[in-house]
């Protein structure tokens, strides 16, 4: 019954050695991969690594020359957490390495200017919080007019959207996409920069956070088209479409609901659904927006049952 005992103990210290060394290694890779990783802490963990061999190597030699003269053998415990830590610490630093030096590589210098009007450098990354003046430097992402750098393919707006977690079908945003050279340069459009809106709020945009002066909308049916931080009646909840999708206003019923998130079953309540023309070349589309009895100064969207932002 000790023998048992004395077995299923060791078993479960061993387990418990095994999982607490890999959740340290997947700790360290996270560091790592965040780009905050040197060669001497490398060096230092494949030291031990190879520290750990000879003595694995040597208990192993031991176990086979005991085994052969009868002698007694050393635990099999030693060599199995040994074991387990150098497959965990080599897996953690191959994981370490392959993702610790994308971040590593896209690192440029303060004097990277655009190749044209057009073109941004092409070594900065997506993940990475750099903006660019108009000339193409480095400069601070609440500048007037500056562009934050990413990675969206196709660069456009709507792409950036859905790769920041937002659908350009239920929210219609002001941002403004420019290509550069492997990079996409994006800014706050002409209606959000009127209202100051700058690369900084894109960031956050990028974070989840939809500041108002991004989001469209009319001072009448007509326009002119505002950030939905001035005064305004209604705003805009779909994008441009034919009048095979949208041809009256009951289409407009459940993009108006899901934006609100009311159900603006009230013929006469305070926010009602419209149908709007947009004007184009080709052939008249339509949008959806949202128009209120009152005037308003912030978004709506899932308002829900909280009071209007009435305007002043």
């Amino acid at each position: 019954m000790g023998s048992l005992f004395e077995r299923v103990w060791k078993l479960v210290l061993a387990a418990a050695a095994i999982v607490g060394l890999i959740a340290s290694v997947v700790q360290i890779a996270q560091v790592f991969r965040d780009g905050d990783y040197s060669f001497i802490a490398i060096c230092v963990i494949g030291l031990c690594d190879a520290v750990l061999v000879i003595l694995l190597v040597l208990i192993i030699r031991d176990r086979k020359a005991a085994k052969s003269t009868g002698g007694q053998r050393a635990d099999a415990l030693a060599v199995f957490v040994i074991s387990g830590i150098l497959v965990a610490t080599i897996m953690g630093l191959v994981i370490s390495l392959i993702h610790g030096l994308g971040p590593a590589q896209t690192q440029t210098t303060n004097s990277t200017p655009f190749p044209s009007g057009n073109n941004a450098s092409s070594s900065r990354s997506s993940g990475q919080t750099n903006c660019v003046d108009q000339s193409g430097w480095n400069a601070a992402c609440d500048a007037e007019s500056s562009y934050l750098v990413t990675k969206v393919s196709p660069c456009t707006g709507d792409a950036a959207l859905r790769q920041f977690g937002i659908d350009p079908e239920e929210q219609q945003l002001d941002l403004e996409a420019q290509p550069g050279t492997s990079t996409c340069l994006l800014r706050p459009g002409p209606t959000a920069r009127a209202e100051r809106a700058t690369a900084h709020n894109v960031v956050r945009l990028r974070d989840g956070i939809v500041d108002t002066r991004f989001r469209l909308c009319l001072t009448t049916n007509q326009g002119p088209i505002v950030a939905c931080s001035k005064p305004h009646f209604t705003e805009l909840v779909s994008p441009s479409k034919g009048s095979d999708i949208l041809s009256d206003a009951g289409s407009c019923l459940q993009p108006a609901r899901g934006y609100t998130g009311r159900t603006l079953s009230d013929p006469f309540g305070e926010l009602q659904p419209v149908l709007l023309e947009s004007p184009s070349d080709q052939r008249s589309t339509y949008r959806c927006g949202v128009r209120s009895t009152l005037k308003l100064n912030d978004t709506i969207w899932h308002l829900g049952t909280a009071p209007l932002p009435l305007s002043d």
